[in-house]
């Protein structure tokens, strides 16, 4: 592990990566391009890659904090890692590929986190997505919110810490745990803080059965009986992407999704 920097800040940015050289760098040069990083400390958790990600840090080190390169045990044990050394005050995920909508972004968000009242524990922003070259426009995680669009106090986040025993829906798990003890408190704001591609586990259609048993996991773990509702996304998934294609399952698909989620409460 390396610390180079040991003050306190307004805003911890936590990026993890395992073996996305090229991601990374994107993503190192998005916050390296940002016109104010004064109030800024940056993290990167690296899980041991044998790509030149290494490389990548080393050549990085003057905008770098501290960072650790070392085996995890997942994306959300990475994050974790990331957490317990966070010093700011708040802490956002810019994970490996992920950059910032533009170079201005952090001169417009830390005087909305040094104005945000005590009692609120969220910043919420918006993430612009796309999936190639396809522009696929804001995304709506809605009544939740995407990871890359939150910015939470660190206390709470250190407080709850994502699960490791979860793939892929640690950040929802955390914004539910967070709901079910009142502290899912936010305050949403017209800032776009971020932009996306849409080719990961989180995403892309040929993930559709890892997600299915995650979120049968996270089903269990909070008492949902959801398995024919999960069942359904896992089928449609499928059948929607073989019968359209990649692109069309990008543009329709999510309010298709979001459409047979309200037909299911009413």
């Amino acid at each position: 592990m390396q610390d180079i920097k040991k003050r306190n800040m307004v805003l911890s940015i936590v990026t993890i990566n395992l073996n996305n050289d090229k991601g990374l760098s994107r993503t190192l040069k998005s916050i390296s391009n940002q016109d104010y990083l004064q109030d800024t400390e940056i993290i990167v958790i690296d899980g041991n890659s044998s790509d030149d990600s290494e490389k990548i840090i080393k050549s990085n080190h003057k905008i770098i904090s501290k960072n650790i390169i070392e085996p995890d045990k997942g994306i959300f044990d990475a994050m974790n890692k990331g957490l317990e050394i966070a010093t700011g005050k708040f802490t956002y995920f810019l994970n490996s590929g992920d950059i910032f909508y533009n170079d201005n972004v952090l001169t417009n968000l830390i005087p909305l986190l040094n104005d945000l009242p005590d009692q609120i524990f969220i910043l919420n922003g918006f993430v612009d997505s796309y999936f190639k070259d396809l522009e696929l426009g804001l995304c709506d995680a809605s009544p939740w919110l995407s990871h890359q669009a939150a910015i939470v106090r660190t206390d709470k986040l250190k407080h709850y810490k994502f699960d490791t025993k979860l793939d892929i829906f640690g950040d929802l798990d955390l914004w539910k745990r967070m709901k079910m003890f009142g502290h899912f408190i936010k305050k949403d704001v017209d800032l776009i803080i971020a932009r996306m591609e849409k080719d990961g586990v989180g995403s892309h259609p040929i993930y559709a059965y890892k997600r299915f048993l995650d979120k049968q996991k996270l089903s269990k773990k909070h008492g949902e009986h959801k398995l024919i509702t999960n069942i359904a996304i896992l089928l449609l998934t499928f059948f929607y992407y073989k019968m359209f294609g990649l692109e069309d399952y990008y543009k329709n698909f999510p309010n298709l999704i979001r459409k047979f989620k309200r037909i299911l409460k009413t």
